[in-house]
């Protein structure tokens, strides 16, 4: 495949999230699996609990645009979606918000397409997408988190 073709790549929730996960067993204190038998996603009942995706990309890669597939259950419930970055080569533990926050409500499952800026991903940072709650009624799940690619730069 030609390297100027851009690609998708989506990652499911109940898999690829880091950060403030629970069990099952505990909803009520973080992002958890909504079913044990069948874990399509990560529902949370509470208002600014995050989660992150990691993005481990290779440095050179351009980040055209960023998907969420997610319900909020009440209706003003939903997603704020960041794309953050941190130098790793300094003492610096702040991450740096890359473009703006987006939010989100929808009571229907539906894919929400964010559009920043095309950024090179460089040497010595950690890339990650964070989505955080925005509980105003009852609660919101997340299916999964995509990334579509650009050119990548050598």
């Amino acid at each position: 495949m030609p390297s100027f073709m851009k690609q998708w790549k989506d990652f499911a929730a109940v898999s690829s999230m880091s950060g403030n996960r629970k069990p099952i067993t505990f909803p009520d204190e973080g992002w958890a699996p909504n079913n044990m038998d069948h874990p399509i996603k990560i529902t949370c009942v509470h208002n600014d609990i995050s989660t992150f995706l990691p993005l481990h990309y290779e440095k050179g890669t351009i980040i055209s645009r960023v998907r969420a597939k997610f319900q909020g259950i009440g209706a003003s419930d939903g997603i704020k979606l960041r794309i953050v970055k941190r130098d790793e080569s300094t003492t610096d533990t702040a991450w740096t918000v890359i473009g703006s926050e987006q939010t989100w409500t929808s009571t229907s499952v539906i894919v929400s397409t964010y559009n920043p800026t095309d950024f090179e991903m460089l040497e010595d940072f950690s890339y990650a997408i964070e989505i955080t709650s925005k509980v105003g009624v009852t609660a919101v799940s997340l299916f999964s988190v995509g990334v579509e690619t650009n050119a990548r730069l050598l």
